[in-house]
């Protein structure tokens, strides 16, 4: 439920094509800001890292309010999902969002910037700007409803469109048809 979860999340590698900047900007812009925590998950420690860090220390959130996690391993990951109010996701290009996918399987809705496929998937906000972003966050943390609606939408998805035993049965299906 809404009230367990206590924190936002981004997940990606620490690049600046993931858009984690833009993240920072808008977390810091709303209504969470230093008041509820946020964790970016990327895989590598590296100067983008750094470069992050100070912006959030320039935006004045507090070190207490934010975490930048390296390398963990997908199940504590997927534990982090589930305790998420809400998936983060502002990468610049993107074909295939494996985060979003993942958010959508734990019920956690996302608020995403307009890219690739994202808009066909459900469960979540597609928005073009930082100001959207960060109105959007206030928006999902204050109407619970939506939330709601938006956690099973994505979970829905998740396991009918994103199943992995379904789409190899599926994959199967069409390999014999060859």
């Amino acid at each position: 439920p809404f009230v367990d979860r206590q924190q936002i999340i981004c997940v990606g590698s620490y690049t600046w094509q993931k858009g984690f900047d833009f993240v920072l900007k808008s977390y810091a812009r709303s209504i969470a800001k230093n008041k509820i925590k946020i964790k970016f998950f990327g895989f590598n420690y590296n100067s983008y890292l750094i470069d992050l860090t100070r912006l959030s220390n320039k935006l004045g959130i507090n070190k207490k309010f934010i975490e930048f996690k390296v390398g963990v391993e997908k199940r504590k990951l997927l534990d982090e999902y589930e305790k998420a109010k809400i998936l983060l996701f502002a990468s610049h290009t993107e074909c295939q969002p494996l985060s979003i996918i993942e958010a959508c399987s734990t019920g956690t809705p996302f608020i995403a910037k307009n890219s690739g496929s994202i808009s066909n998937i459900p469960g979540g906000i597609v928005i073009n700007n930082i100001s959207e972003m960060s109105k959007k966050i206030n928006y999902l943390l204050e109407d619970i409803n939506f939330w709601n609606y938006l956690s099973f939408s994505g979970k829905t998805s998740g396991k009918l469109k994103y199943n992995i035993d379904i789409n190899t049965k599926k994959f199967i299906k069409v390999l014999g048809e060859v």
